[in-house]
């Protein structure tokens, strides 16, 4: 298996379990095509979390911080709830397993619904009291932040990377390629910040407390 940058982080982590829980949870409910999965698999992409996609199914690696602190019968068992097959409990701490592709479709429509409404319900928000508007394209390639002031505040600083992560995260398992522009805009519709991940990530990964993709092969 190719390495993959994966999501860290303490708080983004907590948004990526956060996410994640209420698509496993939500997905055994339904299943169906979906036009937000792509076609992107590691072998184009060596960030994507998609191994292998045949037109029944999709063998997919799920990043250890998806499970939290479930250990490997707890995880397994989540994704045999969720009709998996093959589960491989990977070195790193991910695990690797087949969906059917009504399985892995509303999985994956559940992830976009998810990181959709998180940007939705950001504007105004006790997180994000400075974010006046988000805009976003379908698949997360790029995402816009407004603001109500005229530079960065602290609180600010981490929007950026919530974008990323949001975006990138759903990216991964949807089989789109691995990559999420966010730009900031002042109040006056002036650029403050355009970054590009997970290549922001790559670069400071040898800072620690940082959010980012760490390096980890299985």
């Amino acid at each position: 298996m190719k390495s993959k940058m994966w999501v860290s982080g303490k708080r983004m982590g907590e948004i990526a379990v956060c996410v994640f829980a209420c698509a496993l949870m939500a997905c055994l409910a339904c299943g169906c095509a979906t036009k937000n999965s792509g076609t992107t698999t590691a072998q184009t992409d060596d960030n994507s979390a998609v191994e292998q996609a045949t037109l029944t199914t999709r063998t997919v690696t799920f990043p250890k911080v998806y499970f939290n602190d479930a250990d490997q019968d707890q995880a397994t068992q989540t994704l045999e709830g969720l009709g998996a097959t093959d589960i491989v409990a990977n070195d790193d701490g991910s695990y690797t397993a087949t969906l059917p592709i009504d399985k892995y479709n509303a999985l994956v429509d559940t992830l976009h619904e998810g990181v959709a409404g998180n940007f939705d319900a950001m504007p105004g928000s006790d997180s994000w009291k400075d974010v006046t508007a988000v805009d976003y394209a379908d698949d997360f390639s790029q995402v816009t932040f407004t603001l109500s002031t005229s530079s960065l505040g602290l609180q600010d600083m981490y929007l950026s990377y919530a974008g990323g992560i949001y975006g990138c995260m759903y990216q991964q398992i949807a089989g789109f390629p691995v990559n999420t522009e966010v730009v900031i805009l002042a109040a006056d519709g002036s650029q403050l910040s355009d970054t590009s991940y997970p290549e922001a990530w790559e670069k400071a990964s040898d800072q620690s407390n940082t959010p980012q993709f760490q390096d980890s092969a299985a």
